[in-house]
């Protein structure tokens, strides 16, 4: 599943689904509101030019590449592979 631009929800069925989320805005800025894989074991897949910050990642597996999380609300990830250039910190 791909997105573009702002929304509230991109929602993955069953199965085993890869999501990817792009802005095509020149500026930052959090493309989506919630990104749920749902059943299956899925793939959030990250680009190091975008910003995710205050999405919730939930009922996804793996992290796959890179981005800006900030403030992120990540409830399922149980693994990150090939992570280059991720960018984490809290509103603390």
């Amino acid at each position: 599943l791909i997105g573009y631009e702002s929304g509230d929800t991109l929602q993955a069925g069953a199965g085993n689904d890869i999501l990817r989320v792009y802005s095509q805005r020149d500026y930052g800025g959090s493309p989506w509101t919630v990104l749920d894989g749902g059943e299956g074991q899925d793939v959030f897949e990250g680009s190091p030019s975008e910003n995710y910050t205050r999405t919730t990642f939930q009922n996804i597996e793996i992290h796959i590449g890179s981005g800006t999380m900030s403030r992120a609300n990540m409830l399922s990830f149980e693994e990150f592979r090939n992570v280059y250039d991720l960018r984490m910190s809290t509103s603390g």
